[in-house]
């Protein structure tokens, strides 16, 4: 009824919390597709390891384990993407990807460890934790 939508002025209803509880169940399912998007970000680490250890797919172990992991990752990204917007999902996805990748290589396979680099890995999470508050999501 009308405690559930509002006609705004161009006629398009859109839909407002009636109550408290219903902000509050709306704010924890926001919430839990952002936790999805992170572990496809997690999960999208783990492939990209795998990829390496798989030595070019040579290895079959590594092989099935990274096409395991880029499908759960890929399925994770497409259910957050749902209620998140695309653009901000897929940044946010890849930004986790592209920062955990990187740790991985400098933590396990010496990749450099310059300042510079770990300067602009620490920008990627704040241009993250940017794309969230920002997000349209976040108004509602």
């Amino acid at each position: 009824m009308c405690e559930n939508l509002v006609s705004a002025a161009c006629g398009v209803a859109i839909e407002v919390s009636a109550t408290p509880q219903a902000a509050k169940a709306n704010t924890k399912r926001e919430t839990m597709y952002w936790l999805i998007l992170i572990l496809a970000g997690l999960c999208e680490c783990a492939f990209t390891t795998c990829l390496k250890l798989s030595d070019g797919l040579t290895r079959i172990g590594w092989a099935i384990a990274f096409l395991l992991l880029s499908m759960v990752s890929f399925g994770l990204l497409t259910i957050a993407a749902q209620r998140i917007s695309l653009g901000t999902a897929y940044a946010v996805w890849t930004g986790i990807g592209a920062f955990g990748t990187a740790v991985i290589g400098i933590v396990w396979f010496d990749d450099p460890r310059t300042f510079w680099r770990v300067f602009f890995l620490c920008g990627m999470i704040v241009c993250m934790i940017g794309l969230k508050l920002a997000s349209p999501e976040a108004a509602e």
